[in-house]
């Protein structure tokens, strides 16, 4: 009989080619390891209803550039289905984060799945946290590549998340947390000091070949991006004008040209290109670029300038150094990047820190300063010319990928087997410890 997993995966209220990434590397792990096994990709959101206000236009174009080996489906209110899996994953993102967890019971109430904000923790708790299953289903959960990196202290200080986050996680036998201070979290939750929780972004468990399967709206082999610069902003809030600015210098100190990566729908980059980067180039597409194309583009560059954090695990991953360029404080009460207001953590630093990249990381102010502008672009242009350490950056995410790829697998098979078998991590139990600890 073949086996059934459930994959977990985030919604995508726009396409967004880094969740994508995220999604397929699963697709493609399955295909290597267990090409028997029925695949459901599971959404806790109705793609129609999510888009049901958005143009007819936009709809199409959603459609056209998230086209994936594999369908998504919605398990809202389908628990059984999950119960009866033979695996349950959740693959990456924000599952189990207090913010995430607050967001989507909020979404879950503008959708009018439920009538209240109370409801829609609830209705949260029951789809992320498995509030209602019984023991024997935890068994057979995997978490990878998930974090709690913007979670506060006040989070787990007590009421019904840090109840649920503890139960939940004191009942899982196999997680693996995409950055070392989630990790970290989970050695407390669990009270288990002894095993490391440590994984990595599930985008990384991609590879080369994986990708062949991906559209493609503009014609392979025709250089488009060899040898040049790639240049994307999005994230941050501050001056994107001087991120132009020190994009362009950046190329001219290497010498290449630089191309707009188009990765995502950005405003006004016709204007910033007239203004502060004028020769950069744009590619002209009638439609968005589907995913295939872009990672095309990653692969042939000479480097990447950035401030996106998947279009940098991408980049990495293919072999492409990326300048990421980052910052502490946002603008904003919440940011995607660096957490929430005056608890900021750059989710950016923390990657590049694990990889010892922090040589191809800027922060942002070093930006409206030229002294340090100067300095940094010397640095860069010999960072950038050491071969041997951008190398050795990517043999860390390859050795660490291909071992746990391989601890995946394995555990995955055990559970098939009906084994309780874990990638030394402690045993089940029922109720954690409590904490913090004083």
């Amino acid at each position: 009989m073949r086996k059934r997993i459930s994959v977990i995966c985030a919604v995508q209220p726009k396409p967004n080619p880094g969740m994508s990434s995220v999604d397929l590397a699963f697709f493609a792990f399955a295909r290597r390891h267990f090409p028997e096994a029925e695949l459901h990709f599971l959404k806790i959101s109705d793609e129609g209803r999510l888009h049901a206000k958005r143009m007819e236009e936009e709809k199409t174009a959603i459609l056209q550039r998230t086209r994936l080996p594999f369908q998504y489906a919605c398990f809202l209110d389908d628990l059984d289905f999950l119960y009866e899996s033979d695996l349950i994953v959740y693959w990456g993102d924000f599952f189990h984060m207090a913010h995430y967890r607050l967001f989507e019971a909020r979404r879950q109430v503008k959708l009018g799945t439920v009538a209240s904000l109370e409801q829609g923790l609830e209705f949260v708790d029951k789809h992320f946290f498995l509030e209602d299953a019984s023991p024997e289903i935890f068994r057979k959960v995997i978490v990878f590549g998930e974090n709690l990196l913007f979670n506060k202290i006040e989070d787990y200080a007590g009421g019904t998340y840090a109840q649920s986050l503890k139960r939940f996680l004191g009942r899982v036998d196999n997680v693996w947390m995409r950055d070392v201070f989630s990790a970290l979290r989970v050695n407390h939750l669990k009270g288990n000091f002894d095993n490391s929780f440590l994984g990595m972004d599930c985008a990384f468990l991609l590879r080369d070949e994986d990708l062949e399967i991906l559209p493609r709206n503009f014609p392979r082999g025709n250089n488009l991006g060899t040898n040049k610069v790639g240049v994307f902003f999005h994230r941050n809030s501050g001056n994107r004008s001087k991120q132009f600015v020190f994009a362009r210098r950046l190329a001219r100190a290497a010498g290449l040209e630089a191309q707009w990566l188009p990765w995502r729908i950005v405003r006004n980059v016709a204007a910033k290109k007239r203004w502060h980067f004028p020769s950069l180039q744009l590619i002209n597409l009638e439609k968005e670029a589907c995913e295939g194309g872009l990672f095309d583009l990653l692969k042939g560059y000479a480097f990447v300038v950035t401030d996106t954090y998947h279009v940098c695990v991408n980049a990495w991953r293919l072999g492409t150094p990326a300048i990421c360029i980052g910052e502490t404080i946002n603008e904003e009460q919440w940011d995607v990047s660096c957490g929430p207001a005056h608890a900021w953590r750059d989710k950016r630093w923390v990657f590049y820190s694990m990889v010892e990249a922090l040589n191809y990381y800027v922060h942002a102010h070093e930006l409206t300063s030229r002294r340090l502008l100067r300095k940094r672009l010397g640095q860069l242009r010999e960072a950038l010319s050491r071969d041997q350490d951008i190398r050795l950056i990517v043999h860390f995410i390859e050795r660490q990928r291909d071992s746990l790829e391989g601890k995946l697998a394995q555990v995955i098979t055990g559970i098939f087997q009906n084994q309780r078998f874990q990638a030394k991590q402690p045993a089940l139990f029922e109720e954690p410890p409590s904490f913090p600890i004083p």
